[in-house]
């Protein structure tokens, strides 16, 4: 169907037409505003008027999204995670990394127990430092 400009009925484009405020079939009532007032009233700063309190809302806003994603990150709700945590295979391997049990996890307390036990005893016997070095690197491979 093309265009008529000058058909009256209501036939044809009504759906392309734009909506005003006023409801469809009455009358809006009030002249149609001029151009420059349309856009005077739609125009926007490209810069804020305070630049530092923008930029203070905005770090504002920032950490209140980044503490919800962190919380949820904590909590396991993936509805309100990063994006990128999101994703079917990260999830897979989050559940298959927190479901198994590694020897890595309590390195830093044996290491420790380790190097406090390897001063004692080289204390009484010297001759034992090599072997609970060997002890250490073992753990530490595994």
């Amino acid at each position: 169907m093309t265009w008529n400009p000058f058909k009256k009925n209501g036939t044809g484009d009504e759906a392309q037409k734009p909506l005003t405020e006023a409801e469809p079939g009455e009358r809006k009532g009030r002249p149609t505003p001029k151009r420059r007032l349309a856009e005077e009233r739609n125009l926007r700063p490209l810069v804020p008027k305070d630049r530092k309190a923008e930029a203070k809302e905005s770090r504002r806003r920032m950490r209140e999204r980044e503490n919800r994603q962190y919380d949820a990150m904590r909590s396991g709700d993936i509805a309100h995670m990063p994006k990128a945590e999101r994703l079917p295979w990260r999830i897979y391997i989050r559940d298959y990394v927190d479901a198994r049990f590694n020897i890595g996890e309590f390195f830093i307390p044996v290491a420790f127990a380790i190097l406090i036990l390897s001063m004692l005893v080289t204390i009484k016997w010297p001759a034992l430092s090599v072997p609970m070095m060997l002890l250490m690197y073992a753990y530490l491979i595994a």
